[in-house]
């Protein structure tokens, strides 16, 4: 039984000096370890960046969302042949209060009038606008 503990600290340590020159063969060369320290700055580069691109991402909430459908929805022509005119009512504006943050909501109707060249889409639509935090009472 100490002859197999004996052999199993003298295997430990016959592995720890390889690993340590492996190390040495590794950094041996001065173009090895630019290859090396290279990697490792690329590395943490991309991990930088990655983790930027996730706070941005979860930067945004359900307003904005809101707020690009509706951009989205009045890019969209659903009237092919366009408009001679449009009508613009403003139907009033009011407060939310999302997670926190307070929005301004002003809402409005766009109707199309005949045939013509203006591109128009009717419909009810909303213009949201970040105005702070909100205080509740």
């Amino acid at each position: 039984m100490i002859d197999t503990v004996g052999g199993m600290a003298s295997a430990r340590r016959l592995n720890n000096v390889i690993k340590k020159e492996l190390v040495k063969a590794l950094f041996k060369s001065n173009k090895m370890k630019k290859k090396i320290l290279g990697s490792i700055v690329a590395v943490a580069i991309a991990a930088v960046a990655a983790v930027n691109v996730n706070f941005n991402n979860e930067a945004g909430n359900g307003i904005v969302a809101l707020s690009v459908t509706n951009v989205e929805a009045l890019a969209q022509n659903e009237n092919t042949e366009g408009a001679e005119s449009i009508i613009v009512t403003d139907m009033g504006s009011t407060t939310q209060c999302v997670n926190g943050n307070l929005y301004s909501v002003n809402s409005f109707a766009v109707t199309c009038l005949g045939k013509g060249r203006l591109p128009c889409q009717s419909g009810t639509f909303q213009n949201i606008t970040y105005v702070g935090i909100c205080q509740y009472t």
